[in-house]
């Protein structure tokens, strides 16, 4: 028998079960599962806690285009070379663009093919129709300029949001549940994502950006990354969840653990669309988490300039810039 783990009503396999992405759909997760939660508490957390990840990070991930089960359409506002700004498709192919004069100024439109072109060329002139406006159509020339985004976190995202948080937080305990671990190992992790509360408790988690990486990606690898570890001899058990090499959260779930000694490692390459076999060592004194809670260096902040860099960088590879837009014309 499997329950929800967060309500703990029985699962009934197409009754009330719900496929559950360990890693949320829109960000690239394929690892899924039928036995985590029940359709209501699915519904509930994605509409709150995932979608708090999702709108943090979607922005990053239109780039890649990976394969998600429920396809969603990768449109990226930025700015091209030249500092105008553009609405771009995954591998930063200009949207194809209709021209409208009116009045001596210019609108422009932009359709990712030829039917949605000419859905918007009658809804507008319909409106300018319905105005009294006159005006005359003009086709614009199909923008190839190479599109590059270099965005300031600062700027366009807020990362300290506590729905990030959370996000994060339920992703480790997806992934422990599923590879067998037991929801009573995870109490108050569970009890935080389930409150209402606007501050997730820095006892329990905080975002974490480390001083020496506990992996280094190859070189045109963009991945997620799932890392578990219960340590008797330190007492000790964590999660560390990292989203495309430069998003990252340490979770301290239990520090007066006991039982068997175990790691738990899950790395999914998004540009490659593969698990990546990883070895992590990853070993910090128990006095670190005692700490941590309390600690500035690395802590409080789950990204870095120099991750977030590397992220651009190999994006803009052109191997992989082929790939997304092979994607994306599939």
């Amino acid at each position: 028998m499997t329950n929800c783990w967060s309500c703990g009503v029985e699962l009934i396999f197409k009754q009330n079960t719900s496929l559950e992405h360990i890693i949320p759909d829109a960000l690239g997760g394929m690892l899924t599962s039928y036995d985590l939660l029940c359709k209501w508490c699915n519904s509930r957390f994605g509409n709150g806690v995932d979608a708090g990840l999702i709108k943090q990070l979607e922005f990053y991930v239109q780039f890649i285009n990976p394969r998600r089960d429920n396809p969603r359409d990768s449109k990226i506002l930025g700015y091209d070379e030249e500092g105008n700004k553009r609405y771009a498709r995954s591998g930063f192919q200009d949207y194809f663009p209709l021209l409208i004069r009116r009045n001596e100024s210019e609108i422009f439109i932009y359709a990712k093919d030829k039917e949605e072109n000419d859905r918007l060329l009658k809804i507008k002139m319909n409106e300018l129709d319905k105005k009294g406006i006159k005006y005359k159509t003009g086709q614009g020339k199909m923008d190839q300029t190479r599109f590059m985004v270099y965005p300031s976190p600062n700027k366009y995202h807020n990362f300290l949001r506590v729905p990030t948080l959370k996000g994060l937080a339920k992703i480790a305990v997806n992934y422990h549940i599923h590879t067998g671990g037991h929801i009573n190992q995870l109490a108050q992790l569970v009890s935080a994502l389930k409150d209402g509360n606007d501050v997730f408790p820095q006892t329990i988690g905080r975002l974490y950006n480390p001083i020496v990486p506990l992996f280094l990606p190859d070189d045109t690898e963009i991945s997620h990354t799932i890392y578990l570890k219960g340590d008797p001899n330190k007492g000790v058990f964590f999660a560390y969840v990292e989203l495309l090499n430069f998003y990252s959260a340490l979770f301290i779930i239990d520090m007066n653990y006991s039982e068997e000694y175990f790691e738990k490692i899950y790395c999914f390459d998004l540009v490659n669309e593969r698990v990546v076999k990883r070895d992590i060592a990853y070993s910090r004194p128990r006095t670190f988490f005692i700490d941590f809670p309390h600690i500035t260096l690395g802590a409080g902040k789950g990204f870095s300039s120099e991750r977030l860099d590397r992220f651009l960088r190999v994006i803009n590879l052109e191997e992989n810039r082929e790939v997304f837009m092979n994607r994306y014309n599939k």
